[in-house]
């Protein structure tokens, strides 16, 4: 009876300090809370963006150029030592034939239709300041893209853009919808490490192309993350994250990666920074609370932290603020 009591007084006592720290941290949870509100509410007007620009798309083929048109435009373009055709007088956004696909006038009045279709991806990236890079894509070696960037620099004569992973589940599947890639990858456009929205554009031939928009993940950082935040998605990447995190999860800063050096000295993937498979045993379980939703817990690692979560159901993910209990 005895230990009983002991037992239940222990329990109201952990109740009692579990109790003391929501109390104790209720104004930072209501912030996180607030954030988590406020990056939902940005993404989703991304989304509705995306799919609005999508129906100009959808209807390149109705578009008509006549000879007088086709002539201006294709002026403007060239083919390059490197076999890449592409608008050498860029004043806008970089349009690319690679070669992947002999350069037939058909294929030429595609890239020309997408000059003119092209502001839609200028208007995306000027609306919002999330938007690093809007593009579209065709898996016939078309792109369009805006900003523009060095084509010889930054695409390889012959590619198909849906050969790359990013694609993977677009081309292998017939859902008309929008889709969130939430892994974090190295952009060989030098934009560093994005996460993209992708939007695939379907005909009655089945897919036409995509439409994708790419947020670097230190924007993140710059537009909402305050210190002791991060940002990860339900498998655990962590898509954004301060700097005041990097000791306490083992994990390296990212921000000098570039593309081409890091692709060929092999340190791609970097497991580090997926927070199911952290080599901390306390991170792991911190991890598993949080997609578990228990908002508001304590943690000991070397010292004691209160953990906030809250979600970002846009993109099935999770805003983090980890404290240190002084």
């Amino acid at each position: 009876m005895l230990l009983n009591r002991k037992v239940v007084l222990l329990m109201i006592g952990m109740l009692l300090i579990g109790t003391g720290c929501m109390l104790q941290y209720s104004n930072e949870t209501t912030d996180v809370e607030e954030m988590a509100k406020d990056i939902n509410e940005d993404l989703l007007q991304l989304e509705k963006a995306i799919k609005k620009s999508g129906l100009t798309f959808e209807h390149m083929d109705d578009l008509i150029l006549d000879d007088e048109e086709i002539d201006k435009i294709s002026q403007q373009y060239e083919i390059t030592p490197y076999g890449l055709f592409y608008n050498k007088n860029v004043i806008h956004s970089s349009g690319v034939l690679t070669g992947y696909k002999p350069i037939d006038l058909s294929l030429k009045k595609r890239l020309y239709k997408t000059e003119v279709l092209e502001k839609s991806l200028i208007d995306a990236y000027n609306s919002y300041a999330l938007i690093d890079q809007a593009y579209y894509i065709e898996g016939n070696g078309l792109l369009r893209v805006y900003p523009s960037l060095r084509i010889a620099d930054n695409i390889s004569p012959g590619t198909n853009f849906f050969d790359i992973s990013i694609f993977d589940t677009i081309r292998n599947t017939d859902e008309k919808k929008i889709k969130w890639f939430l892994v974090p990858y190295l952009n060989p456009s030098g934009r560093n490490w994005v996460i993209s929205l992708l939007n695939p554009i379907y005909t009655d031939r089945g897919i036409q192309g995509v439409l994708g928009y790419d947020i670097v993940a230190s924007n993140f950082e710059s537009h909402y993350l305050e210190k002791d935040m991060l940002l990860i998605n339900r498998d655990g990447d962590i898509i954004s994250v301060d700097s005041s995190l990097y000791q306490l999860l083992n994990i390296r800063s990212r921000e000098n990666d570039v593309y081409y050096e890091e692709i060929m000295a092999g340190k791609l993937p970097d497991k580090s920074y997926n927070l199911k498979n952290s080599k901390i045993k306390v991170i792991r379980e911190m991890y598993s609370k949080i997609i578990e939703e228990k908002t508001n817990f304590k943690m000991t690692l070397d010292r004691e932290y209160f953990v906030i979560s809250k979600p970002v159901d846009v993109i099935d993910s999770y805003l983090v603020k980890i404290i240190e209990i002084k």
